[in-house]
């Protein structure tokens, strides 16, 4: 079960919905957040540019009323973090660091049983339209991260989850986490095999279902489809489900799922929770 969620603030919705999100797994776990914002100095550093030989007077002072707004910046995230926590009378923490956010989430995340995080990332001075400071990350932690998509608002029924399943390795860690993590009474899950023979598929899928059930998960459905996997995921499961699960590489990011990079279509499509497990 989650105790500790790490939350990466910007000033984004999307980091509003990882919020929400965040907030609604620690009411139902009790788990603590902690929200991290990230003065982000070498990104500053690096927006001044060359500087023309005599103008490292000006440079100097543009570099540091860009840090005052910095941190002007880092003050409002984390006052609106706290609110947040306080009206959802969830357990929270605050923690401000100065570093590239990409690398000091990293560090962070070891500590942590899940890192929450908006589908696009915008910090100040490292801004992201695609999810790569999310990729930076999945290829140097194994705590798994939950990419939240924009306008997120707490469900009241149970959520319908897609998990993706070839039986490779990291398919395999991506099916623990999740089982470990999760309220299962909150979830209706269906296993997924795209590709393949059906027959290497079918035994696969049973042993998932075996596994899941073994956790408290009911009513498991598998099903095998000989679609590739984006195909599949657009015209069967993207408008059923709301949340996806993912195995990835810890050493490479965004692993290229069974055929074609499923990850980074769902990613690209920011429609839905994608949960990335190392």
């Amino acid at each position: 079960m989650v105790r500790r969620i790490l939350l990466p603030l910007d000033s984004s919705p999307y980091t509003d919905a990882a919020l929400e999100m965040s907030c609604h797994i620690a009411k139902a776990t009790g788990a603590e957040i902690k929200g991290l914002a990230v003065l982000d100095i070498p990104g500053i550093e690096r927006s001044v540019g060359s500087v023309p030989l005599g103008g490292i007077y000006y440079a100097d002072r543009i570099i540091e009323a860009k840090k005052v707004e910095a941190v002007e910046h880092v003050t409002k995230l984390l006052e609106k973090f706290k609110e947040k926590c306080r009206q959802k009378e969830v357990s929270y923490r605050i923690s401000e660091q100065q570093g590239s956010p990409s690398s000091v989430i990293i560090d962070k995340s070891i500590y942590f049983d899940l890192v929450v995080a908006g589908m696009r990332t915008f910090y100040q001075h490292e801004p992201d339209e695609v999810g790569i400071s999310i990729e930076k990350v999945l290829g140097s932690t194994v705590t798994p991260i939950m990419a939240v998509p924009k306008g997120f608002t707490a469900p009241d029924h149970k959520v319908k989850v897609v998990l993706a399943f070839d039986a490779s390795q990291p398919a395999a860690r991506a099916m623990h986490r999740f089982a470990q993590l999760v309220d299962t009474a909150q979830f209706e899950v269906k296993i997924i095999r795209a590709g393949g023979e059906k027959p290497d598929a079918d035994y696969c899928l049973t042993r998932a279902k075996y596994f899941l059930e073994a956790h408290g998960f009911e009513d498991v459905q598998t099903e095998w489809t000989p679609l590739n996997p984006i195909d599949a995921i657009k015209e069967k499961y993207l408008d059923w489900a709301e949340a996806f699960v993912l195995g990835v590489h810890s050493k490479h990011g965004l692993l290229d799922f069974m055929v074609g990079s499923l990850s980074r279509f769902l990613m690209a499509e920011g429609r839905k929770i994608v949960l990335l497990g190392q």
